[in-house]
């Protein structure tokens, strides 16, 4: 070839060069990016086969996220994720590994007389996949920073007429080229991958933190009507109390001396409550036999003893929603005290 041809032959590449990175810089998916970075470092090259691995955000683990060969990609691929930390000082001797903490680029031309890295996974996979790898390259993926992001592997490149398996060390230069072009894609695109995640994240706690500050909102502007005079701190402590309990769903324990109205406190919670719609239920539990009132509480099936004529709801149903008041509950008979505090426990009857 004259040296025109070779010029023009050079310009066409260049060309090809500056439009395939340009292509790639404009992919915003990664897998996607991945997958056309690799073909696009593929017909470069010319090479039969290659993979992208990539390292997490710890930096201590490298992923293959694509693997293409000619044919389709293989059933039974070379080691998914390597771990720095398991591997230990075994990491040195393997290529992969090697090129991802040193940042240096890996050429072997003849895999099945290379008597450097350890090359044994490559060998079982040539085995179970029934393939045959003659020469390889491994370049790091530098984003601008200089920082090692992932490796790009390329397998077994062939020449022109594809009649012969050739030397990668001629291609070096472009691939590392291509590479850091390559890196820079695919750091954005993790960027922009990682930034619209956060942005959904942000949209979602805003979005919650507006409708909790509606409820906030409207809970705080409304006027609760206790119906109970009182100024003093004393009081408004126990209003301010009553508030912070009207509107969950535990249970509230209600002292002092009778006649100091503790069923007037129970009634203002309900009736400033998400519950005031429901019924508000009272019962003195110190007013009725032990029997009679375990009846009343829980009700009866008819016919469950003498005189149970017909089904009676107990009490615990009838406030279902709503709110039940049980005054005096400390006279009520130990063994019942101890049915009310599983019902309490657990919520249900």
């Amino acid at each position: 070839m004259n040296d025109i041809g070779k010029l023009v032959k050079s310009l066409s590449f260049i060309e090809e060069f500056v439009e395939t990175t340009t292509t790639l810089a404009t992919e915003r998916n990664v897998q996607s990016l991945l997958s056309k970075v690799l073909a696009s470092a593929r017909n470069f090259t010319n090479c039969e086969a290659g993979r992208v691995y990539v390292l997490d955000v710890t930096k201590t683990k490298l992923q293959l996220r694509i693997s293409q060969w000619e044919g389709g990609e293989p059933q039974n691929d070379w080691y998914r994720i390597r771990d720095f930390g398991q591997m230990g000082s075994s990491a040195a001797n393997d290529p992969l590994m090697f090129c991802g903490m040193t940042s240096s680029v890996v050429l072997i031309d003849d895999v099945y007389r290379y008597t450097g890295f350890d090359l044994e996974y490559i060998y079982q996979h040539d085995q179970v996949n029934g393939t045959r790898t003659q020469s390889l390259i491994l370049v790091p993926l530098r984003d601008h920073d200089k920082q090692t992001i992932g490796v790009l592997e390329l397998v077994n490149a062939k020449d022109a007429y594809n009649r012969r398996y050739v030397s990668f060390k001629s291609l070096e230069p472009i691939i590392c080229a291509f590479a850091a072009q390559a890196a820079v894609c695919i750091n954005n695109a993790f960027l922009i991958e990682t930034n619209s995640h956060l942005i959904e994240l942000l949209n979602d706690t805003n979005q919650r933190l507006e409708k909790e500050n509606r409820f906030l909102k409207a809970r705080n502007s409304r006027n609760p009507d206790y119906n109970i005079i009182g100024q003093s701190e004393a009081m408004q402590r126990v209003f301010r109390l009553m508030e912070k309990a009207m509107d969950t769903a535990v249970s509230i324990l209600l002292t002092g001396e009778t006649g100091t109205g503790k069923e007037v406190f129970a009634r203002a919670i309900h009736e400033n409550s998400v519950r005031k719609h429901k019924s508000f239920v009272t019962q003195n539990c110190a007013a009725l036999p032990e029997q009679l009132l375990e009846s009343e509480l829980f009700g009866y099936k008819k016919g469950a003893f003498t005189g149970a004529t017909s089904e009676k709801k107990g009490l615990f149903e009838l406030a279902n929603g709503g709110s039940i008041f049980l005054d005096e509950i400390g006279d009520m008979p130990l063994n019942l005290q101890s049915k009310i505090l599983r019902v309490l426990q657990e919520g249900e009857v």
